[in-house]
C-alpha cells in the first residue's frame, strides 16, 4: 500500500506552506498568541478506517508553550533548502514547544507550531515527533520512516475548531524544489470539537 500525497484535504500542504513562510510575512511580524499559547485544548481525533483499521476515536489533548513566527519559519526553510527533507527532520528532532496526547498514550512533543492569519481567520498548524515503536524498527516497517504527525485546525472567534491530521508523515522535496509532506495512509484523520479546556 503506497502513501498518498495527492488529492487529500489541505492538511499537509497548508501546513508546509506555513512551515516554509509562504505567506510572505515580514520578519518583524509576530503570531497572535492570544488564546492559544499555554492553553490546554481538548477535542477528539477520529480515524475514519485508514490503513485497514476500523474507524475509531480518541481524546485529543494539545498544549503549545511557544508559537513560532516568521523568523523560525525561515530558519527551518533555510535548513530544508540547504540539507533537504532529511536535514529538516533532523532539525526538528528533539524540539519541544508543547505536547499532543492521544487518549492515555504518552504525550508526544511538539516540534513546531505556527498560526496562519488571513482574512480574519486563524489556522493552527502543529508538527509533532511521532513515537515510532520498537516493533516498527525491528520489523523494518515502512512506517518507521514516517516520524512526524501534522495537525491543522481552523479556529473560530472563540478558539474552537475542527481540522485534519496526517497520522504518520514524512517531509519531501517536490520536483520543483518545494517542501511538501507524504502521509502514510490514504485518509487524513479528522480533528473534531477542539476547544480550550476552560470553556
Amino acid at each position: 500500500m503506497r502513501q498518498q500525497s495527492k488529492n487529500l484535504t489541505a492538511t499537509a500542504l497548508v501546513a508546509m506552506l506555513a512551515l516554509s513562510g509562504a505567506l510572505a510575512a515580514r520578519a518583524d511580524d509576530t503570531p497572535s498568541r492570544a488564546g492559544i499559547e499555554d492553553v490546554t485544548f481538548l477535542g477528539t481525533v477520529a480515524n475514519m478506517g485508514d490503513l485497514a483499521r476500523r474507524s475509531s476515536t480518541e481524546l485529543l489533548r494539545l498544549r503549545v508553550h511557544d508559537l513560532g513566527g516568521p523568523v523560525q519559519e525561515q530558519a527551518l526553510l533555510d535548513v530544508f533548502h540547504k540539507k533537504g527533507a532529511k536535514g529538516l527532520e533532523q532539525a526538528l528532532f528533539g524540539k519541544n514547544v508543547g505536547f499532543v496526547q492521544f487518549g492515555t498514550r504518552f504525550p508526544e512533543p511538539i516540534a513546531a507550531a505556527f498560526v496562519n492569519e488571513e482574512g480574519g481567520a486563524r489556522t493552527l498548524v502543529v508538527v509533532t515527533q511521532r513515537q515510532v515503536s520498537p516493533r516498527e524498527i525491528w520489523n523494518l516497517r515502512r512506517s518507521a520512516d514516517y516520524n512526524f504527525r501534522i495537525l491543522e485546525v481552523a479556529l473560530d472567534g472563540h478558539d474552537k475548531g475542527t481540522g485534519s491530521m496526517y497520522a504518520a508523515a514524512r517531509f519531501r522535496k517536490t520536483k520543483s524544489g518545494d517542501l511538501t509532506a507524504d502521509n502514510l495512509g490514504f485518509i487524513p484523520w479528522r480533528i473534531l470539537n477542539l476547544k480550550p479546556a476552560r470553556s
